[in-house]
């Protein structure tokens, strides 16, 4: 996982750590005000800030990406089940949304909370503890540089960092992280150590080169692909990514048969002919099954309205009250 998800998953074991004794005490009071703390500080105002860029134009299987998912996946599924004995019915209506929850608890109240543990190095610890010290020192120079017009929000932003501040010397080594935590567009950090008082002096100005219109980054590399003369280097790759995911998706489309289609969500998808009443068998010998969600058969989250058949060994086998309930949807 990237460092900036350890942090988060770091910092909501030590919540849960602090929830449980408060529970057994029947604190109910202190469970709100860490819970609230905890939204609106950690998880909204800096990872969620942070971590929407990789969310919204990383690729959709790329490593970063799924990093936070998986991160964001372990949250909701532990906060469901902490809020659920004060908002009984909001964390059941939660839970249901939940992807991948345990079989055995169909309700959240039926689940078991197990308070998580993440062991994080000295090191790492140190390290992150450093960059948010250097992201306190930072923002009111980016606040200033907004009040100045110099810039309209961090993205247009080109930091320079530059001092004998030891925090300097791990904001080089993980440029990258720092900079998608200060959350501008282009970062230097120069560290020169010297003696005397460790100095830390920042330095805000325009970003270089072009705003991509897809990320809203700053970058110097947008329009160097002819194709795509508004993105940038980062989101080329990215289109270029979910384009062949759309070939491919068109090419199975074509292969399955004639049976395969696309719908919109508003509109009703009636069943193929039946074979063995589960599925039918392409050309090439492989039976597939359509898997219902409501009206519409759905695929991934990024194609909600593509008709797409899935192998019987990728989903469990139908009850006979589901497959009472397809006819009916479909008759």
């Amino acid at each position: 996982m990237t460092g900036l998800d350890r942090w988060i998953l770091g910092e909501f074991a030590r919540l849960e750590d602090e929830i449980l004794p408060a529970y057994e005490a029947y604190e109910f009071h202190a469970v709100y005000q860490k819970l609230s703390q905890f939204a609106a500080v950690e998880l909204s105002a800096i990872y969620h800030d942070a971590v929407k860029d990789r969310l919204y134009t990383d690729p959709a299987n790329s490593p970063r990406r799924r990093s936070t998912q998986t991160a964001l996946h372990r949250m909701v599924t532990q906060l469901c089940q902490m809020l659920s004995p004060i908002l009984v019915f909001t964390a059941d209506e939660a839970w249901e949304f939940v992807p991948g929850r345990p079989k055995d608890a169909p309700h959240v109240h039926l689940a078991t909370w197990e308070p998580t543990t993440l062991t994080r190095s000295e090191t790492e610890e140190t390290t992150w503890r450093r960059h948010f010290e250097i992201r306190e020192h930072v923002l009111p120079h980016l606040e200033k540089a907004r009040q100045a017009k110099t810039i309209g929000k961090a993205l247009d932003a080109r930091l320079t960092l530059a001092g004998s501040n030891l925090m300097l010397n791990d904001g080089q080594a993980h440029r990258e992280s720092l900079r998608e935590l200060l959350n501008v567009s282009q970062l230097e950090v120069h560290f020169a150590p010297a003696g005397g008082e460790p100095t830390l002096n920042v330095s805000v100005a325009k970003a270089a080169g072009q705003k991509c219109e897809r990320c809203w980054h700053w970058e110097e590399d947008v329009g160097r692909v002819a194709a795509n003369p508004t993105i940038c280097g980062r989101c080329v790759e990215a289109v270029s990514q979910i384009r062949k995911f759309k070939v491919q998706s068109s090419k199975f489309t074509q292969h399955v048969s004639r049976f395969t289609f696309h719908a919109s969500p508003k509109n009703k998808v009636p069943s193929p002919p039946p074979i063995g009443r589960e599925g039918f068998t392409t050309g090439r010998g492989v039976t597939l099954r359509r898997y219902h969600y409501g009206e519409v058969t759905t695929s991934t989250p990024a194609q909600p309205s593509m008709a797409v058949w899935i192998s019987d060994a990728l989903i469990p086998k139908p009850t006979p009250t589901s497959l009472e309930q397809n006819r009916s949807r479909t008759a």
